[in-house]
């Protein structure tokens, strides 16, 4: 993939996440939510995290995905799911976290199966085995 592609992607993905706050905050734009929490109607990290919750229910859970109006709005949820399963993956790599980075890919291969996409699932098990079973820290 190259780097216009994705730029792209991830300017989409910003865009569903801003939209997606926007619908769990209940505000036209995001601006207005800082101008009004700025004005003192609470404290932001507190707003924020009472909607965590509402949020991963409504739009990351694939249990809701029925109540999605049409195929659009259902694969962009799922784009954004995937998305925060890849950026957990990168951030896990970055920091050198092994135990992040098992986790995370037991989630990525479980959708790649499940996309029916069973190379990339099986490689990842492997590497996954490769981790937890045969591979030392000397190696």
């Amino acid at each position: 993939m190259d780097s216009h592609t994705t730029n792209e992607l991830l300017h989409i993905f910003d865009a569903l996440v801003i939209r997606i706050w926007e619908l769990v905050l209940q505000y036209d734009d995001l601006g207005s939510f800082a101008v009004d929490v700025s004005d003192g109607d609470g404290n932001l990290d507190d707003i924020i995290n009472s909607k965590v919750d509402i949020l991963i229910e409504r739009y990351l859970v694939t249990d809701n995905l029925d109540q999605f109006n049409g195929t659009i709005s259902r694969n962009a949820a799922l784009f954004v799911r995937d998305m925060l399963a890849y950026m957990e993956l990168s951030s896990a790599i970055k920091a050198g976290e092994d135990g992040r980075i098992q986790e995370v890919i037991k989630v990525i291969t479980t959708l790649f199966q499940a996309g029916a996409t069973t190379n990339y699932a099986n490689e990842l098990l492997h590497l996954h085995c490769g981790l937890s079973y045969s591979w030392t820290e000397k190696n």
